[in-house]
């Protein structure tokens, strides 16, 4: 059976301040190929950060952090990471505002986004993916299928305009 990760879905204290950027060497199965590929975890709570974070890591990938969605979209534009993990219910925008910004803008339409949310219900899902998430998992989640989605979209970044991308 495989793993579960038991992310936090309530609502907790304010998050404390982590690095934005994180690397971390040595061999681990399952890294991606190089160059390493980049991952923006977009989590406003501090258990699910750390988890998601070091879950990456350990797999190869060098992480950005933010805590709310203006930062993941400044973030977003800076850096141009391969993926993107989304919160869904962030405290100053939601997850679905910040993957609509995300696809409507000509920088950063082409990269994916993976929504990991409590949101769970089949109607949610659809909300999410009509927003332009490309994966939707919901919490808690299994290590191992969130790292086959996140190497699956993040090896393969998607080119073209929206009309391209598969899924929407």
């Amino acid at each position: 059976m495989p793993r579960q990760l038991s992310l936090v879905t309530g609502e907790g204290a304010s998050p404390p301040s982590a690095p934005e950027s994180s690397r971390r060497g040595g061999g681990s199965e399952g890294k991606p190929p190089h160059p390493i590929k980049t991952v923006l975890i977009v989590e406003d709570n501090a258990f699910n950060l750390k988890l998601l974070d070091d879950l990456l890591q350990a797999a190869g990938y060098t992480t950005f952090k933010a805590t709310d969605g203006e930062r993941a979209l400044e973030l977003a534009l800076e850096f141009r990471p391969d993926a993107i993990l989304l919160d869904i219910g962030l405290p100053d925008m939601s997850g679905v505002d910040v993957a609509k910004a995300i696809r409507n803008n000509e920088h950063l339409r082409t990269i994916p986004v993976i929504a990991v949310t409590a949101y769970a219900t089949p109607e949610d899902e659809a909300i999410i993916r009509h927003a332009g998430c490309d994966e939707y998992v919901a919490k808690p989640i299994s290590a191992p299928e969130l790292l086959r989605l996140v190497r699956r979209h993040a090896n393969f970044k998607l080119v073209g305009h929206e009309g391209e991308r598969g899924g929407s």
